[in-house]
């Protein structure tokens, strides 16, 4: 995949990319790691700024997962600084102090959105599916599975299910919920 997607730049383009990935800033882990740092420095001096604008910290936690995606391109890529390679405690983790628990290093995102993200979204528009296959199972499978919940979905039902015990699905809708969001991150794709 990480090929198509380079295929897409002219030669010299993938050259600037790595270049800007290893060396501008000190490479791309080095900003993953100051951005990080700086959150640690936000909190230890300046508590009182980041509880009267709480979104300066959601904008660091945005950084920070754009950082480390671009970190993960590099690693792929061998684009490492080598005086800034990750390794072992670099980059730092994010600050745990900061949020409630760390999740795979990625930044959390407090419990209770801001009143004004409820105001913009709310309320949630929610599906739950729950999908399951045997150890006979393979991918085609599952991918039919989905397939019948899309359809019942494009048919307008709000709950549904179709299994034997062991493999099938089960899904629900609920057009309008208070929440919460299932998601504990500002965004995200793995």
């Amino acid at each position: 995949m990480l090929r198509k997607v380079l295929a897409l730049f002219r030669p010299e383009a993938q050259h600037g990319l790595v270049m800007v990935l290893e060396k501008v800033g000190g490479g791309v882990h080095k900003r993953v790691d100051e951005n990080r740092e700086l959150v640690e420095l936000l909190h230890k001096k300046a508590p009182a700024l980041l509880q009267e604008f709480p979104w300066a910290e959601d904008w660091l936690r945005s950084n920070d997962e754009v950082f480390t995606a671009l970190g993960r391109l590099a690693t792929s890529l061998g684009a490492n600084n080598p005086q800034f390679a990750a390794g072992p405690g670099f980059p730092r983790s994010w600050p745990e102090s900061c949020t409630s628990s760390a999740k795979d290093s990625m930044p959390i995102v407090p419990a209770t959105p801001s009143q004004r993200w409820i105001d913009n979204a709310y309320p949630l528009q929610k599906v739950t599916v729950h999908l399951q296959g045997t150890r006979h199972s393979n991918r085609e499978d599952i991918i039919s599975q989905l397939e019948g919940v899309l359809e019942r979905l494009r048919a307008g039902d709000l709950v549904g299910e179709d299994h034997d015990d062991d493999f099938g699905y089960r899904f629900t809708v609920e057009p309008a919920s208070a929440g919460p969001s299932f998601f504990d991150t500002p965004a995200g794709y793995v």
